[in-house]
């Protein structure tokens, strides 16, 4: 669970880091 959990942050932050590039 804890693997899935940082995959889904990872994710995120790499959606919400590419509309900024």
């Amino acid at each position: 669970m804890i693997v899935s959990l940082r995959a889904i942050a990872v994710k995120l932050i790499v959606l919400a880091k590419a509309p900024a590039c």
